[in-house]
């Protein structure tokens, strides 16, 4: 069920092993307000980046920018501090975080909210494990349809606090109000300014959620400052806030976005997980940091088989179709096409001009290369955007890869 100008919600079933409940995902989606355009469909404006300041920042060659159009949104700071406040936050103005999302459970006659979240593409979110309970909301709504939870996630020490969420509908990741936000491809160094975002507590002592997205303005500390908790590890840990607190996190952002702006792009840092009350001096916010997992993100999507629901039934018949290799050493089609698409666990294949490629039902499938009149199985249909579209080959998971895996796994019977 989708409703546009409201926000938009995944609705994720079984995501509560413990209890029968249905889930949702929430874009804060709002009429906009007037202010200056931005133009959303030329991808060349983000190209605007300045190399000396990216270099300087984060080190050479640190974005990730696979979806054209990814890190797009209007400027968040807003013309003036409003009252409402996120532990020294601010409101969020319509559209400049347009890939905040929120994670909900189907409860009797409402929705319940769990946690935040982040759209990193057309079909899959990132969100922290932690879940927390809120008040019902309205808005459109994605179904949910599977989750990864990261498998050495510990519930104690919220290590490896990360999941992956695959929605059943493709999002409209090129309007103005959903976006993908950009990953990054190296670590953010510390001092740096960044965001975080949610619809969390606005106080410790409060029992309530806020209404509206909620973000503010903190800084990545050294890691000193958080290994006051025993569980703080630097490896997959950020440290962010202030030493003296008054900004912060706070009960209900959990799996939300840790954000930083370059250029006119924004980049996901690292995602909301634990802290001591919140905005309290010597007791900063820690993040799951995502160039850690950014591997794992890949592989784990490269093992789905994104389907489109939209396509009439399934054939009767069983098709064939012959398809060409991209090599993907250097540049190809899908690295352009898809962010998650990694080279080193997945394949590209197809034309460059469409017109043939796996669809709808297929994943999962057989990709074989005949050799010496035999057919060698060399990779599995994963994903791809729409069926056979101009500069959007198929995707499949590289086999080779696996062998290991897969022989540990028949050893086993």
């Amino acid at each position: 069920m989708i409703r546009l100008k409201d926000p938009i919600n995944w609705w994720y079933p079984e995501f509560n092993q413990q209890r029968d409940e249905q889930t949702n995902i929430m874009y804060p989606i709002e009429e906009p307000a007037v202010r200056d355009s931005i133009d959303y469909g030329d991808a060349n404006v983000s190209e605007k980046i300045e190399v000396e300041n990216e270099d300087r920042i984060l080190g050479p060659k640190a974005f990730d920018e696979k979806i054209p159009n990814c890190g797009f949104a209007l400027d968040l700071y807003p013309e003036r501090q409003l009252k409402y406040r996120v532990i020294g936050g601010f409101v969020a103005a319509p559209d400049t975080l347009p890939w905040h999302v929120s994670l909900y459970t189907y409860e009797p006659n409402h929705f319940r909210y769990m946690c935040g979240g982040v759209t990193a593409d057309e079909f899959y979110a990132l969100v922290g494990t932690n879940k927390f309970n809120n008040s019902d909301s309205k808005g459109a709504f994605y179904k949910v349809t599977e989750h990864v939870l990261h498998p050495n996630f510990n519930v104690s020490t919220y290590a490896n606090d990360i999941a992956v969420l695959r929605v059943l509908t493709k999002l409209p990741l090129h309007t103005r109000e959903v976006r993908a936000i950009c990953l990054p491809k190296q670590q953010i160094k510390t001092d740096n300014r960044v965001f975080v975002s949610g619809f969390g507590r606005t106080a410790f002592e409060s029992k309530n959620y806020s209404d509206p997205l909620m973000a503010a303005e903190i800084r990545i500390l050294d890691d000193n400052w958080c290994h006051v908790y025993p569980s703080y590890h630097s490896e997959i840990h950020l440290c962010a806030g202030y030493a003296i607190g008054k900004k912060d996190a706070c009960t209900g952002d959990s799996g939300g976005p840790l954000f930083m702006k370059f250029g006119q792009r924004t980049y996901l840092i690292g995602l909301v997980s634990f802290g001591e009350n919140c905005g309290r001096a010597e007791r900063p916010g820690v993040y799951t940091r995502i160039t850690f997992f950014i591997d794992w993100i890949k592989q784990t999507a490269a093992g789905w088989g994104f389907t489109h629901p939209e396509a009439g039934a399934p054939s009767a018949l069983l098709y064939a179709v012959d398809v060409n290799i991209f090599d993907c050493t250097i540049s190809c089609d899908c690295q352009m096409a898809y962010q998650v698409f990694d080279s080193r666990v997945m394949m590209c294949a197809g034309y460059h001009s469409g017109q043939k490629d796996s669809c709808q039902g297929d994943s999962g499938g057989p990709l074989a290369s005949l050799e010496n009149d035999r057919a060698v199985l060399i990779g599995l249909v994963s994903y791809g955007e729409g069926c056979a579209e101009k500069g959007r080959p198929g995707v499949y998971v590289k086999l080779s890869q696996f062998l290991p895996w897969i022989h540990s796994i028949l050893a086993q019977y």
